[in-house]
C-alpha cells in the first residue's frame, strides 16, 4: 500500500481489483522478517523464468497497521479475512492473513472450515 490507510472493506476491494498476491501481517517486525525471506527467495530464482519467480514478483507483503477502523492489528487481519471469504474462490486464494502469538478461543473446526485465507 502507498501509506494510505484503508478500511477492511477498502482493502478487500484493493485485493479484488488487483492481480497481486497479498501477505497481510500483524506489524512491521513481521513485515521485515518476511521481506528478508522474500528477497532471499527472489534472488534464488533471479536467473530463471520459473513460475515461482513470476508468483514472487506478484507478492505484496503488507502489515495491518495500514488498515484503519479497528484497535488491534489482529482484529484488522481477521476482519479482512472474514470479508474475503465472501468473494470468489480465485480472489480468496490471493490473500494470506498471518497472525501469531495468541491462541484466543481457538477452535480447530472453525479454523478448518471458515479461516481459509490463503495464497
Amino acid at each position: 500500500m502507498s501509506g494510505l490507510q484503508l478500511t477492511p472493506e477498502e482493502y478487500v476491494t484493493e485485493i479484488v481489483m488487483s492481480k497481486d498476491l497479498f501477505l497481510l501481517l500483524e506489524g512491521t517486525d513481521d513485515e521485515n522478517f518476511f521481506t528478508v525471506i522474500y528477497n532471499y527467495l527472489k534472488n534464488q530464482y533471479l536467473d530463471s523464468s520459473s513460475e515461482k519467480l513470476k508468483r514472487l514478483k506478484r507478492l505484496r507483503i503488507e502489515n495491518a497497521e495500514q488498515i484503519k477502523g479497528l484497535p488491534k492489528n489482529r482484529d484488522r487481519i481477521e476482519s479482512v479475512c472474514q470479508l474475503i471469504l465472501k468473494e470468489d474462490e480465485n480472489i480468496k486464494k490471493r490473500l494470506l492473513g498471518f497472525v501469531d502469538r495468541e491462541f484466543r478461543e481457538f477452535d480447530s473446526l472453525w479454523f478448518a472450515s471458515a479461516g481459509r485465507c490463503k495464497i
